[in-house]
């Protein structure tokens, strides 16, 4: 079905429109806002196309040109940018002449006629920090900011909008802080000392910050992120409602790895850009690091949870908060969580002045 709107036309995009949407990414404000500056080639305006025609045949959207007096002015539709969530994202962009007319706000809101009539829940969206256009426009559609990642321009803001009322994700309110101590092996013997690692997690409005302190073990950095949890790591697994989780590896050398999970081991997907920095005291053999999980990556009715730090090569060690036991370490032992409300968590809630909504 071809979406519509009162001053706008709509053409599912094909190859056969490679040079008018090649022309359209070219445009600076187009480049500047979308493309992060960069001026691509037609061959990777035809992949655009392929992939559009893909997501076509899995999801029931993909890419529109936008038509005005027979001219294309501009594309909107859905894209899948696997850096930023598993979902397919509302896109739009107008060359700079067609800008500020509200035609982004009419092709958005027939964009998100299309995924109503599809049955879809939610619908994400992103744009980076300083543009201000793109905001205001998200916003009288009726999304909400949930989260940041890095981006070509600081921060690439994560927005989300619902048809009904938004789940309950973090059962807490903002300025909550929970702190937890891995101290425990996975069988539930007691770890030494110096193994012990802290965790603080302080709940956002569009996000939950895990500060790690932890210490250093030093293994050696790992050169890729494809088998992280096999080198010093600290984990954090977050669940939610339908065996739904997301697992968090932080390691002392700033890598990262964020992977999201419908049933146990089964993950959907995986790689997401994560706004993390890492930090080692060498003197102190002590690293510390700060990582900030968008809320729209939390799984709905989010209670449960558990986290682990490993090391060693050939003396390779693994801990856990709550303990998995088995005949073999097994951290996607979901049975195993515990809860946000257990005893071993200290719970610092926000003052009066401090006090909002739930996450």
């Amino acid at each position: 079905m071809t979406p519509s709107s009162p001053r706008l036309g709509y053409r599912r995009l094909c190859r056969s429109d490679a040079d008018a949407f090649h022309a359209l990414c070219l445009d600076e404000h187009v480049s500047r806002y979308l493309l992060d500056g960069q001026r691509l080639s037609r061959q990777w305006a035809l992949e655009i196309i392929d992939n559009s025609d893909s997501l076509f045949g899995a999801a029931g959207v993909g890419l529109w040109l936008v038509v005005n007096d027979g001219a294309a002015i501009g594309f909107c539709g859905y894209h899948r940018f696997d850096t930023l969530s598993a979902e397919p994202q509302l896109i739009y962009a107008f060359a700079r002449p067609h800008v500020g007319r509200g035609y982004a706000t009419e092709a958005g809101g027939a964009m998100l006629a299309e995924a109503r009539r599809l049955g879809w829940p939610r619908v994400l969206a992103a744009t980076d920090g300083p543009n201000q256009e793109s905001r205001h426009v998200l916003d009288k559609l009726g999304f909400r900011c949930a989260g940041r990642v890095p981006g070509a321009f600081g921060d690439t803001l994560l927005f989300e909008r619902w048809e009904g009322p938004p789940p309950r994700r973090l059962y807490a309110p903002v300025g909550t802080r929970f702190r937890l101590r891995i101290a425990s092996t996975w069988e539930g013997e007691p770890a030494y000392e110096n193994e012990i690692v802290c965790l603080e997690l302080e709940v956002g409005d569009i996000e939950l910050t895990v500060h790690t302190d932890a210490p250093f073990h030093g293994d050696e950095a790992p050169t890729s992120t494809m088998r992280l949890w096999e080198h010093e790591v600290v984990e954090l697994m977050l669940l939610g409602d339908g065996e739904r989780y997301v697992e968090v590896e932080l390691s002392p050398h700033g890598e990262h790895l964020v992977l999201l999970f419908a049933g146990a081991r089964n993950v959907v997907h995986r790689d997401l850009a994560l706004d993390y920095h890492a930090e080692i005291d060498a003197r102190a053999a002590r690293w510390h690091g700060r990582a900030r999980i968008p809320l729209s990556w939390l799984p709905a009715d989010t209670r449960r949870l558990n986290a682990y730090a490993m090391h060693g090569d050939t003396m390779r060690r693994y801990l856990a908060w709550s303990a998995t036991r088995g005949e073999r370490p097994d951290f996607h032992r979901l049975s195993s969580f515990g809860s946000f409300d257990d005893d071993a968590i200290d719970v610092t809630w926000p003052s009066r002045q401090e006090d909002g909504a739930s996450a």
